[in-house]
Formats: structure tokens, C-alpha cells, sequence
């Protein structure tokens, strides 16, 4: 729930080590055959300071993507990421 107060609550609540699990996970799990069922378009967001999900892997998705016949564009939210990082900042 978002608070108007404290803009940055849900933040304090995020565990961070939950992507690195998701990670791991989807690394031994293939979607691309599931690809064709998404009915929606698609918005790929990827930042340039991220380790676990390089924007170096959003061509080969977009690819897979357009090809099972989803309507997919790339973002590079590294301006958001940049914009948000002072709020994260205070957190600390």
C-alpha cells in the first residue's frame, strides 16, 4: 500500500535477496516455450547497473518474444533507477 507520508515504506519492507531466488530459479526454468499464451503486450524494463538481469539479455528476449508473436518493447530504466536512488539512500 502505497503512503503518502512515507513515500518510501514499501521499500523498507522489500527484501532484495528475493530477485537473486528468482534468479536461480528461472535459471533452470525455460519460458520462451510458454511465450505464445501472453495475450498482453509487453514492456521489458532492465537497468545497466543490474548483475543479475543485464540488459545484454533483453535483445535475445524481445527476439524470442516477437517471434511467438507478442507485441514486447525495451525500456532501460537506468534513468529511473538513478532518479530513485536517493529515496533508497534515506532507507539506509
Amino acid at each position: 500500500m502505497y503512503d503518502a507520508v512515507t513515500p518510501t515504506a514499501p521499500l523498507a519492507k522489500w527484501d532484495a535477496n528475493s530477485l537473486i531466488i528468482l534468479r536461480r530459479a528461472l535459471l533452470g526454468f525455460d519460458t520462451r516455450p510458454d511465450f505464445a499464451r501472453i495475450k498482453a503486450k509487453v514492456l521489458y524494463i532492465l537497468c545497466r547497473t543490474d548483475a543479475l538481469f543485464p540488459p545484454k539479455i533483453a535483445p535475445d528476449v524481445i527476439k524470442a518474444l516477437t517471434v511467438a508473436g507478442v507485441e514486447a518493447r525495451y525500456f532501460d530504466s537506468t534513468a529511473i533507477s538513478e532518479f530513485l536512488a536517493p529515496l533508497v539512500a534515506r532507507l539506509n
